[in-house]
């Protein structure tokens, strides 16, 4: 099912709450849209080819840090860098987490945070001694290098959908699966 035939159908409709769905679906077919011409996005038909970097910290409230996406700050942040290289996006991570405009809270934890869980760390990841490193305690840090897939995902998993009583809406139609890249051109 097609989310924008859905969706032409649903606002047709004189019942509010029905017009109010075929809104949040539209919502999420234009964001699906929006992401999919980021390459650096999961929504992107490239980003299985992309290499990435992840870090997951968790600071205990001893300081905060920045969203990538927002101003917003936190004590438990996920955050992820997607490049065309292992050292792309090594070095994407590196500048984020040591820019101090990226964090508030207590500055010598900061500062502890950039000697003791960064430089070195970063130098092993850099050398590609390391793919993974954690570390458990006061503060939890996991970062991670993830190398691109291999092949492709498959097609019927990989376009983005979203699944409403368990019927499966693609929210992008064959035109516009071609024109951001998921599929060839038929002609």
């Amino acid at each position: 099912m097609n989310a924008k035939v859905l969706v032409e159908f649903l606002k047709s409709s004189d019942n509010p709450e029905i017009v109010a769905l075929a809104s949040a679906i539209d919502t999420a077919r234009a964001v699906a849209i929006e992401g999919a011409r980021t390459t650096e996005s999961p929504e992107s038909s490239n980003y299985w080819r992309k290499h990435k970097f992840v870090a997951l910290i968790k600071t205990d409230w001893d300081f905060y840090v920045k969203h990538q996406d927002s101003d917003e700050v936190g004590a438990d942040v996920s955050l992820e860098w997607v490049g065309d290289s292992r050292e792309d996006v090594i070095a994407q991570a590196l500048q984020y987490l040591t820019n101090l405009e990226n964090f508030t809270g207590s500055e010598r934890n900061i500062q502890s945070f950039i000697e003791n869980y960064l430089v070195d760390v970063f130098e092993q990841f850099r050398l590609g001694d390391i793919d993974e490193w954690c570390s458990g305690g006061n503060w939890d840090i996991d970062y991670s290098y993830e190398k691109p897939d291999s092949s492709e995902p498959e097609s019927e998993n990989y376009y983005p959908h979203v699944n409403f009583f368990g019927q499966r809406i693609d929210l992008l139609s064959e035109a516009e699966l071609v024109e951001l890249g998921f599929v060839s051109s038929k002609d």
